[in-house]
């Protein structure tokens, strides 16, 4: 594993007004280099990775979003809300046929969660098929609700205001998009594996997601988990 290390040198303070000298150096660690000298250690990688991850599938969105215009964009998020609802009611039924078709990593009591305690966490397995099931259905929604858009392409001609139709598709599109990314972050968060969790721990914008969206947050966890 590599990592960027910060040292800094000694500094002169003279109170008289003359030059403070300070020297930062960025030094490169390659493995078994580590000391416990290092004022500052950070690994890039694992910050980084899933926060860009979720920026770029935004931009990717939001772009996609502003070549559709607005009449378009509104029966994308028709069709992912109408998906949304049928989910919610059907999910249950469903998830109950997936124990024997998706493995699930069975938790003790050394697993780590970031947004669950311990106790939460070892019983998380039909919280886990509740949320595969709910994104099954979503999927199934997004193929189907595609599939009808591509007949409606002549939308894309029937402009409104530039301002309106920019800006009213980038909204639709950022809050379907950021339903979609919630639902996937909250299902990776109930599964006990180091490195899944590791993920979301260093990864602020997942943390600031699945912890603090409003409404998403209490919503998924009393529909998968408490009931």
């Amino acid at each position: 594993m590599r990592y960027f290390r910060l040292e800094t040198f000694g500094a002169h303070n003279n109170h008289r007004g003359k030059t403070i000298r300070l020297r930062m150096n960025w030094l490169f660690v390659s493995p078994g280099q580590e000391d416990d000298q290092s004022l500052f250690k950070l690994d890039i990688d694992e910050v980084l990775m899933l926060s860009l991850l979720i920026i770029i599938i935004f931009a990717y969105n939001l772009y996609l979003s502003a070549r559709r215009g607005l009449w378009l964009q509104l029966f994308y998020t028709a069709g992912y809300s109408l998906t949304l609802l049928v989910a919610a009611l059907l999910y249950r039924s469903f998830a109950t046929k997936l124990d024997l078709l998706i493995p699930y990593p069975s938790a003790s009591l050394d697993s780590h969660f970031v947004f669950f305690t311990t106790t939460v966490g070892l019983g998380l397995d039909h919280a886990f098929y509740a949320g595969c099931a709910f994104l099954i259905i979503l999927l199934i929604g997004w193929a189907l609700t595609h599939l009808a858009a591509f007949f409606l392409h002549g939308l894309i001609f029937n402009q409104l205001d530039p301002v309106v139709n920019l800006g009213g598709s980038l909204f639709l599109s950022f809050f379907v998009t950021y339903v979609a990314i919630f639902f996937m972050l909250y299902l990776l968060a109930l599964i006990p594996l180091d490195g899944i969790q590791r993920l979301l721990d260093k990864s602020w914008l997942a943390t600031l997601m699945v912890r603090y969206s409003p409404v998403l947050t209490h919503w998924t966890t009393q529909m998968w988990i408490v009931k």
